[in-house]
This record gives structure tokens, sequence and C-alpha cells, in this order.
């Protein structure tokens, strides 16, 4: 996979720690911004290929996750841990019957999975900042997709190192007889080889 740099997610200087409410005070700009332990950072607007890639997983996982009485999230929908912690994940999976507060957001609840298709400008947060938050709020499992090297990175809440999978990889959530396999070849194959720039 090539190396970039990060150029393209900047954490903001505040004179104090920032809380999800300061995001409102960022630009409607087409960007995403996110507010991790008091930190904002901004993730610029994604290429196409990660709006495909996330769309197409979402297109495996949602009959599985129905039919095991979860519901499926397609973000970015802003997420809200705490009061200084709110993030935009590409994917949510959660327990159903759990209604959007009055503010539009989803309020906390255990999550089954969360997913973040890492590009070279978000893959720092994804893999190291994220990865650290959603274990330490006992998200059940994290996927980290990486369309480039065509390769699914997986963690637990409990896990001290992932696994990553090129081809099959199977999700059993948690008091679920069934578990789910992808067949990560089929997603990549629906998705033309892409280099980012």
């Amino acid at each position: 996979m090539t190396q970039h740099t990060p150029a393209n997610e900047k954490t903001f200087p505040h004179d104090g720690a920032w809380t999800a409410a300061d995001l409102t005070l960022m630009p409607r700009d087409g960007n995403l911004y996110e507010v991790i332990d008091g930190h904002v950072a901004v993730i610029y607007g994604n290429e196409q290929s990660h709006f495909d890639a996330v769309w197409s997983l979402t297109q495996l996982l949602s009959p599985f996750v129905w039919k095991s009485e979860l519901d499926i999230i397609l973000g970015p929908l802003p997420y809200r841990f705490a009061d200084d912690c709110e993030v935009q994940p590409d994917i949510v999976v959660l327990p159903r019957a759990r209604a959007l507060g009055p503010d539009g957001k989803a309020p906390f609840v255990p999550l089954e999975l969360v997913v973040e298709e890492a590009t070279p400008y978000t893959e720092r947060s994804d893999c190291y900042t994220k990865r650290a938050l959603y274990q330490r709020l006992g998200v059940k499992t994290y996927w980290i997709v990486h369309l480039e090297a065509r390769e699914l990175i997986v963690w637990t809440s409990t896990g001290a190192q992932p696994e990553r999978f090129t081809e099959c990889v199977s999700w059993q959530p948690v008091a679920l007889g069934d578990a789910l396999r992808v067949d990560m070849r089929v997603l990549f194959k629906s998705l033309p080889e892409f280099q980012y720039k």
C-alpha cells in the first residue's frame, strides 16, 4: 500500500477542550468534523471510490443484519458517545428499535459493528485514535477496510492485535447463533483497482 501523508486530516487548536456542541460552530463546507476526547479534526471530502466501497459493503451486510434483528446505518452520521466525543463512522450496526434523538443524532447504545473505510488521509485516525476509542467504549467489532490494499482489518473490543483478511471473513454478533461469512473478494471485485492520489 502506498504511504501517504495525511494532509487532509488536521487537528484544530482550541483554548480548552472541544465538545460535540462546539462542532455546530464549524462551517458547512462539505467536510466532516469529529471530536475525540476534546480534540477536533476535519476530514475533507472523500473520493467517489470511498462512497462506492461503503455502499457495496452495506449491501453485503444488510440482509444478514435485518434477519438478525439488528439495524444498519449508512454514514456519515454524527454518533455521540460523550460530550467530548462525536464521530461519523461509515457504517454502524446496532440493536433494533433505537430511535434517533430529538436532535437527529443517534443515542449511545452498545454497538455490534463499526466500519471505517480508511483513506490515506484518515488512516492514522481510523487505525489508532478511533480504534482505541471504540475499544474503550466496548464496540464489539471494528472493521477497517483498506480499499487500496484490498484488505480488511478486524479488531474486537478486547483484542490486543487485529486480524487481517484479504479473502473471507466471518462475523457473529454476540448472543446470536448465526454467523455471516463475507467474501471480501466480491466487494473488491465490484470496485475498480484504485490508488489514492
